[in-house]
């Protein structure tokens, strides 16, 4: 069993664990076993991908909130999906909502200080709305680039709020 640098305490029961992949026990592991790093991710993406099909079950109906709101797009939730597959171990796992409109959101942080999410409005054209929200100041952009620079935008402004 490895010890946990970060926090002075046994590792826990393998990549399962939520500090796994953050200490440097669990990535001297997971550089021994190329296997362990792949099955790390997998189980994030399953993670997120259950999360998202959970807020689908639970918004799937219309006037879900008791404030007339309209059911969880299934085009929206799809193309969540999608972007599950494609999350990078570099980014924490998001917190998936719906909004009223009944579209997914994935949300990193705190929208009371400093936080980001992301809008899936249209499969189809494959339009992401991207929001910063920096205390009360808000930016919305509809960016026309792909997954690894909205990756990147995520990450920056996530190392910004942790300063």
């Amino acid at each position: 069993m490895a010890w946990c640098e970060d926090e002075y305490e046994p590792e826990c029961e393998g990549y399962t664990c939520p500090k796994w992949g953050k200490c440097q026990a669990s990535k001297d592991m997971m550089r021994e076993d190329s296997s362990l790093r792949e099955e790390w991710r997998e189980s994030r993406r399953d993670r997120l991908k259950k999360d998202i099909l959970t807020v689908y079950k639970e918004c799937g109906i219309p006037d879900w909130d008791c404030e007339g709101a309209l059911s969880a797009s299934k085009d929206s939730v799809d193309f969540a999906l999608l972007y599950a597959k494609l999350l990078p171990t570099s980014l924490p796992i998001p917190c998936p909502t719906c909004s009223n409109q009944g579209l997914i959101y994935l949300q990193w942080g705190d929208i009371k200080e400093k936080a980001v999410t992301l809008r899936f409005d249209n499969m189809a054209t494959r339009k992401i709305t991207l929001m910063t929200i920096d205390h009360d100041d808000i930016k919305i952009s509809h960016p026309d680039y792909g997954v690894r620079s909205i990756n990147k935008i995520i990450r920056e402004h996530l190392k910004e709020g942790a300063k």
